[in-house]
């Protein structure tokens, strides 16, 4: 059994091997993100799963990748759904657990996967303020790619490059306002720091379209996105998102719209697509996931985006379903 403590946006970091406290820190602190404050709880679901092993070894009976970033996400959807509250929120409660509670937690999540995950669906969900006629889709074709200068880096190496530069035109700040008008609010990067969540009434209350707050905010929040790639997809998500309401002008959405889920099932479409006739699991092949998603030409990876909004639409009603 290998355990994952990656990141999978960046590399899902796997240990297939027994390592001591020091080497385990290490792999941690490298491939588990920005926050100190994730790295920290990774660190303790570690432990706590080595103490689960001893106590109920039959839990993980037919697991091959024990995956901590997902636990974790598991673990904050669980709270947010209990409490009715933001996963964000639901992970500042996470901090105040003792270890005990979380070991509890743990185990509940890994004798009920099922329903967590339907549960965590159900926190991600898009819900719809209204009831709307139907969702006009969007299709990219390969006319809205840009020239690619040096075709030998592939497209990896063309984000990579945009994203350390984050050269932005006016016109994406101005899109980004109207869609505030659409959503509650936007989280761009890690989806379990509060200071990541714009919340769309305050912001445009306070601030206007073109000032300069508005602007330094937006860039402020994407270069707080250490990984220049994953910067990049960002940006494409957030130019997705502004086709997508200027296609359907009347959507309007009680949720805010989290960038880290909304690319993570883009990434999950974009590889079941891929490998519809081998039938490669995507929870088995994650990584190489995102490195497929990373190389592919902008009007898939847009394509696949458009269809992960759709999904977070439709599974609304099943997914609640499912979670009671």
């Amino acid at each position: 059994m290998r355990l994952a403590v990656g990141r999978a946006f960046a590399t899902e970091m796997s240990i297939a091997k027994p390592l001591n406290n020091v080497e385990i820190m290490a792999c941690i602190n490298a491939y588990g993100g920005d926050d100190p404050r994730g790295r920290l709880l990774i660190q303790e679901i570690v432990l706590l799963l080595a103490m689960l092993v001893k106590i109920d070894p039959q839990v993980f009976k037919d697991t091959s990748t024990l995956q901590c970033w997902h636990l974790l996400l598991l673990l904050t959807g669980e709270l947010a759904w209990e409490k009715g509250i933001t996963q964000d929120e639901a992970f500042n409660e996470v901090l105040e657990l003792n270890p005990q509670r979380i070991m509890q937690y743990l185990h509940q999540l890994l004798t009920s996967a099922e329903k967590s995950v339907s549960r965590l669906a159900s926190v991600e969900s898009l819900h719809i303020g209204f009831k709307h006629s139907g969702f006009v889709t969007v299709d990219f074709t390969e006319d809205y790619n840009p020239p690619l200068h040096k075709p030998e880096l592939g497209w990896t190496g063309w984000r990579s490059l945009r994203g350390a530069v984050t050269k932005l035109p006016k016109q994406f700040f101005q899109e980004i306002w109207q869609d505030l008008e659409q959503c509650a609010g936007v989280v761009i990067g890690d989806r379990l720091d509060a200071h990541n969540r714009l919340n769309s009434q305050i912001i445009r209350a306070d601030m206007t379209a073109g000032e300069q707050n508005f602007v330094r905010l937006i860039k402020d929040k994407l270069n707080h996105i250490q990984a220049p790639e994953y910067r990049q997809l960002a940006i494409e998500a957030l130019q997705v998102l502004s086709r997508i309401r200027r296609s359907n002008p009347a959507l309007r959405l009680q949720s805010y719209v989290v960038l880290d889920v909304f690319i993570g099932h883009a990434v999950r479409i974009n590889w079941e697509t891929s490998h519809a006739i081998d039938n490669q699991s995507y929870s088995e092949h994650s990584a190489n996931a995102w490195q497929l998603f990373y190389s592919a030409p902008p009007h898939q990876v847009a394509n696949s985006m458009v269809v992960a909004f759709e999904y977070l639409l439709e599974e609304i009603g099943q997914a609640e379903a499912m979670a009671n």
